[in-house]
């Protein structure tokens, strides 16, 4: 599970930032345990994923496959709530 709390954009070191709350179960697990954290993408060169800000001590670059296309549904998935939520504000409105 990840629930995106706000995307940054931070030009100047070339990376974006999504603050969410986490979760990534094994299969066949049920519980889910969300953690607070961090998720960076570095907008150039390779575009390398990170648990935490890219190369710190606590920072983990995310590799697996499985995990990276889980983070890219949920971004997906939060983009349609996003823009479902935008359209029914400005339809209210007209």
């Amino acid at each position: 599970m990840m629930i995106v709390r706000n995307i940054n954009s931070f030009e100047t070191d070339n990376l974006l930032s999504i603050k969410c709350w986490f979760s990534y179960p094994q299969p066949g697990e049920m519980h889910i345990n969300l953690e607070e954290t961090e998720i960076f993408l570095e907008t150039q060169g390779e575009k390398r994923l990170w648990f935490g800000y890219p190369n710190e001590k606590n920072s983990v670059q995310i590799t697996e496959p499985e995990k990276i296309k889980y983070i890219l549904e949920n971004v997906k998935k939060h983009q349609e709530l996003v823009n479902h939520q935008f359209d029914k504000f400005i339809n209210l409105i007209n």
